[in-house]
């Protein structure tokens, strides 16, 4: 599978699924093995934002904004493995984000 076909098969797959794509790319160079896919889940952050405590949204302390962006990472990546047929191995050249 080239990288077109491998950014369409993952950009419907997602979308099949249910998941707002906002853009699937490869990495460019020598980089161009790596997946980026960033997926659009709207919503701002309920508690402020605080620079000196990186756990602000992390766990049971997430927002609810946090917890879908993360429900969504978590749907994607089973999704991206299948439509891609990329060994866990190659998975860890995925780059999945949302939206901020």
């Amino acid at each position: 599978m080239n990288q077109t076909q491998e950014t369409t098969a993952t950009k419907n797959a997602l979308k099949a699924a249910g998941l707002k794509v906002a853009k699937v790319t490869h990495g460019k160079g020598t980089a161009c093995g790596w997946l980026h896919v960033t997926l659009d889940v709207p919503g701002e952050h309920v508690r402020p934002y605080d620079p000196t405590d990186w756990r602000h949204c992390i766990g049971a302390q997430a927002c609810e904004t946090c917890r879908k962006r993360e429900t969504a990472r978590t749907a994607a990546y089973p999704i991206i493995q299948a439509a891609t047929g990329r060994s866990e191995y190659a998975m860890e050249q995925l780059i999945l984000q949302t939206t901020l």
